[in-house]
């Protein structure tokens, strides 16, 4: 019942800075492939229960940061 497969995560992150440093820009994707795999399982089926926590899904995002007194 709580079996699992091998699996590989992957991210990417690319980014830009400003040439004085003052701000920069980031693009992100953290579990590139869209894995589905378990971080946490209880068996209980001697109970009748099993529950699985599976792990984030593909997530994307942008960043902006400004530093002051740059």
């Amino acid at each position: 019942v709580d079996y699992q497969k091998g699996y590989a995560l992957s991210n990417a992150r690319f980014g830009y800075t400003s040439g004085s440093g003052a701000w920069n820009a980031d693009t992100y994707v953290r579990n590139l492939a869209d894995e589905r795999y378990k971080v946490y399982n209880l068996d209980l089926s001697v109970l009748g229960f099993n529950q699985g926590v599976y792990g984030t899904p593909r997530t994307y995002g942008v960043e902006f940061a400004y530093h002051w007194g740059k």
